[in-house]
């Protein structure tokens, strides 16, 4: 009943913290550790203390004639001693041990101090009660060590009446009743002391604990969400592998027609030079065949189509070096690092792969001169790609085709800003005039795999990715949508 008092006046449940050092070894050898680390530097302090008081007391009882000061000549030599083993891993792994062991050479020895400096004359409880607190305060013992150590204070402070003679009875009393209650409650305290010091333990064990494991979960999270970036970019990108398959087609097409039209023209050339080095140049009958050869090979058209043929090949091959310049500047794959980036690039690279696939959508950019910004290019591609391809979306079941719009501007309280050193956030605004956001689902667009399409042409990870990706660059996404008018979706990116 009285352990339930005390563990609900300290406000912890003993039986709860003991099972959580029974079941954890290692919280147990680190709290033991932590308890050791603690003893021996208040030990330390503690001997240098004693050194100190010793040396006072010898140096009074030179001064008095009362005697050479052995006892004080010895605990300061074995205070000195144990100062020096202090800087040993045995001293450092026994301390309470050690400490028990001087706590109970010293309540053996100080009865005999206290005889020679007058018994019960002098001040001998209090200085029992103040080393009673001390250890508490000090000392990192566990309950059962300081229900010892009490006991020790308690004895040693009877043990004077035995070398003391002519003790006043009820002066005895008096100071065992004292040192009695001081005794109880330091027991009282001390146990409060103890599980308070576990309890405070326990619970920055377990929050670090804690910390530890939602560290873990967010190193997790953020490998899960970068696998759905690179998931969700992969599946963007096999979208338009058709469209950038028949892109890549078109010019290899021609260029291959072209090579089998150059091989005959070369053939026919070769053959033209054949007659002139075979032949003796002054014969005008071999002139003659000459000249009807380059009209039957039709000579001045290959020399015209051949200079036509290689500029087209020259034009077909820089068409499929840009496609693959824009696929590489829209992926950015040896790009993992912060940098700073030209926004108007990265817009034009994405708006470039849609355009061409979907020619009967008019995209029409609006763009504001705006310094560079420090971004990671490849997701913030992928936001611009997940955007575009939403009012793609939006816009496949008009018949007119409809429009997109992209703007990109400096923006400053809110509010348009054209200075360039004094701006707040770089904004890109991404329009359509399609079908707009239903506004019962309006607050759900973002949510990770929502979505309104049909069962097998969305995930639903574009727009959440999407809001990932401006979280971590500490800017904002949002959108203005006006159903079966159209939506604006707006990107903002801080300055800095």
């Amino acid at each position: 009943m009285l352990v339930r008092f005390f563990d609900k006046l300290a406000g912890f449940d003993s039986v709860e913290i003991d099972r959580f050092f029974q079941d954890s070894p290692e919280a147990t050898a680190q709290y033991t550790s932590l308890m050791n680390d603690r003893n021996v530097h208040n030990s330390v302090v503690f001997l240098y203390f004693v050194i100190f008081s010793q040396i006072i007391v010898a140096y009074g009882r030179i001064v008095g004639n009362l005697g050479f000061p052995y006892y004080n000549t010895f605990l300061s030599g074995l205070a000195f001693m144990l100062i020096l083993l202090s800087r040993y891993a045995f001293f450092k792994t026994n301390i309470r041990s050690i400490s028990l062991f001087l706590f109970t050479a010293w309540a053996a020895t100080f009865p005999f101090f206290i005889i020679r400096l007058g018994g019960y004359d002098s001040p001998t409880y209090p200085i029992y009660i103040l080393v009673i607190i001390y250890i508490i305060a000090f000392f990192y013992f566990s309950f059962w060590e300081y229900v010892y150590v009490f006991i020790l204070i308690f004895g040693s402070n009877l043990a004077i009446v035995f070398l003391q003679q002519n003790v006043n009875t009820d002066d005895f009393l008096y100071r065992q009743v004292v040192m009695l209650m001081a005794t109880v409650a330091g027991l009282a305290a001390s146990y409060i002391n103890v599980n308070l010091r576990r309890k405070d333990f326990y619970n920055q064990f377990s929050i670090e604990k804690k910390k530890n494991e939602l560290e873990a979960a967010y190193k997790q999270l953020e490998a899960t969400e970068l696998q759905l970036i690179q998931s969700e970019k992969l599946a963007s990108l096999g979208k338009m592998t058709a469209g950038i398959a028949h892109e890549i087609n078109n010019p290899l097409g021609f260029i291959h027609g072209n090579l089998e039209n150059i091989d005959g023209y070369l053939n026919d050339l070769k053959e033209l030079v054949r007659l002139y080095d075979t032949s003796p140049k002054t014969n005008d009958d071999v002139n003659k065949r000459i000249q009807a050869f380059k009209q039957q090979i039709q000579y001045d058209f290959i020399v015209d189509d051949l200079a036509k043929i290689i500029q087209s090949c020259e034009h077909g091959t820089s068409r499929i070096a840009e496609i693959v310049n824009k696929l590489k500047n829209f992926s950015r794959l040896d790009e993992s690092a912060k940098k700073l980036v030209d926004i108007h690039e990265g817009l034009d690279s994405t708006i470039d792969l849609f355009a061409r696939q979907n020619q009967h959508i008019m995209i029409n950019r609006n763009y504001s001169e705006i310094p560079k910004v420090e971004c990671y290019a490849s997701q913030l591609n992928q936001v611009f790609f997940s955007l575009i391809e939403n009012a793609m979306d939006a816009l496949a079941k008009k018949n007119d085709g409809g429009q997109i719009t992209v703007i990109t501007g400096m923006v400053s309280d809110g509010n348009i800003s054209h200075d360039a050193e004094n701006y707040e956030a770089i904004r890109i605004q991404i329009s359509d005039n399609g079908c707009g956001i239903p506004e019962s689902i309006q607050s759900k667009v973002f949510d990770p795999f929502f979505t309104s399409k049909d069962v097998g042409e969305g995930r639903g990870l574009g727009l959440s990715l999407a809001y990932g990706i401006m979280q971590q660059h500490r800017g904002r996404i949002y959108f203005k949508s006006d159903p079966g008018r159209g939506t604006d979706f707006f990107i903002e990116l801080p300055s800095g």
